[in-house]
């Protein structure tokens, strides 16, 4: 099965959601080690809103990178072999 063809355009945003749910992500893991190091003296507030916050950022780029790609619809089938184009029967 061939690589379904994507518009620049299309490259372009999966690459900003990359970077969208890369940021949610290490803005979580910012807070939490914030959290951590802190211990009792953090703010429950702040850390809250900071962790929530990266967590609607990956779960935005999650749901947007499944309908922008559409994983579901472009799949490659292991019983189908890859016909790369060279052929040893002559």
């Amino acid at each position: 099965m061939s690589q379904p063809t994507q518009q620049p355009s299309q490259k372009q945003l999966l690459i900003w959601l990359a970077i969208l749910g890369g940021t949610g992500f290490f803005i979580m893991s910012i807070a939490l080690g914030v959290g951590v190091i802190q211990g009792s003296g953090a703010s429950n507030s702040v850390i809250s809103l900071s962790f929530f916050g990266g967590l609607a950022m990956l779960i935005l780029a999650s749901v947007g990178w499944f309908g922008v790609a559409q994983p579901h619809k472009h799949f490659d089938d292991i019983n189908q072999p890859h016909y790369t184009g060279h052929d040893h029967n002559h």
